[in-house]
């Protein structure tokens, strides 16, 4: 098995969402049908009619009866048992809330038991719709086709990537293995792999305009640039990187001493990367400046862009930090 299958095992492969999916399409037209047999019909029902749907379709008042029996329908603990798990997917922005909002529907938690026939129709809408919201992001998501990309391990570094990936891409990626591999080879140990998928495809995780991000001790990266962007593009990968550098090589000694410089800066005014005080508090700002200084130390950018170059004295101030875990540049 290599490396980022057992290492991003919490990612969902098709075959589990297409088996969930499946769950979910029949779950719901049972729960659409049992209440067009209640709610919809010229008889009239009682309210041990409703708690009886309740009971059902949902965990309001448990799953199991005295004698361990299900009492419920068959898949709501399945469905539950999948949408409980720790998946990267579901901590997208598009995807959390609607992943917390079925959780609620399948727990049956604030029921509005008062205006219940009122309240379940718009139940029923609901969950249909977030339902569909993630499949339609989970259909973008980089790592679903995984098995049609192409593996590599060169110097340390593992990657994965399209055959129709664009050659400045590869050749910029390449170029940062040879410098990272000689300048953190033991490092890299720790690393796990490095993905490169369309911008498309980076942009549902990280925001319109990103080529890069960094999770679990990976760095999903952009495999193409706009021409008037190879600078920054460049710029980003080293920039991911050094999120994890300054998170895996620093103790914690220094990383503290790193926040105190930081805090000392920023009421001096010294020229930062960015202005990181608007959006960061204290500990992000100083880990988004280290990554912004790495990535202007080894990546020499030949322009300035959204990222500008920090000052000397916190260039200087990095070079001492790597000088104190003996590792050279």
């Amino acid at each position: 098995m290599d490396k980022l299958t057992e290492k991003l095992n919490f990612n969902i492969s098709m075959e589990d969402f297409v088996a969930i999916s499946s769950f979910i399409k029949d779950y719901l037209n049972d729960r659409k049908s049992m209440y067009k047999d209640i709610f919809c019909s010229d008889e009239p029902y009682s309210k041990d009619d409703i708690e009886d749907y309740i009971n059902y379709f949902t965990k309001s008042n448990g799953y199991y009866d005295d004698n361990g029996m299900i009492i419920g329908h068959p898949y709501v603990e399945r469905i539950l048992h999948f949408l409980e798990k720790d998946y990267e997917i579901f901590i997208l922005p598009e995807i959390e809330g609607n992943v917390e909002l079925l959780k609620t529907y399948l727990m049956g938690i604030d029921i509005d038991r008062d205006n219940f026939e009122e309240y379940e129709f718009k139940v029923l809408e609901n969950f249909e719709e977030a339902w569909n919201k993630i499949i339609e992001v989970f259909k973008k998501y980089p790592l679903n086709n995984i098995e049609k990309m192409e593996y590599k391990e060169l110097d340390g570094v593992h990657f994965y990537y399209y055959p129709t990936i664009q050659n400045y891409a590869l050749e910029t990626f390449m170029e940062f293995v040879d410098t990272v591999s000689k300048n953190f080879p033991n490092t890299l140990l720790r690393f796990d792999s490095f993905v490169l998928v369309s911008k498309e495809q980076i942009e549902l995780y990280a925001g319109e305009g990103c080529y890069a991000y960094y999770i679990n001790d990976s760095i999903f990266y952009a495999d193409r640039v706009d021409k008037d962007e190879k600078e920054f593009y460049k710029l980003v990968l080293y920039h991911e990187f050094g999120h994890f550098i300054f998170e895996s090589v620093f103790s914690e000694c220094l990383q503290q001493c790193w926040f105190d410089y930081y805090e000392e800066w920023l009421s001096k005014g010294v020229k930062m990367s960015r202005n990181l005080s608007e959006n960061y508090n204290t500990v992000e700002g100083a880990d988004e400046l280290f990554a912004d200084s790495f990535a202007f130390l080894f990546a020499e950018p030949t322009e300035e862009g959204f990222i500008e170059k920090p000052s000397e004295i916190i260039m200087d101030t990095i070079k001492w930090l790597f000088k104190q875990e003996d590792i050279n540049y």
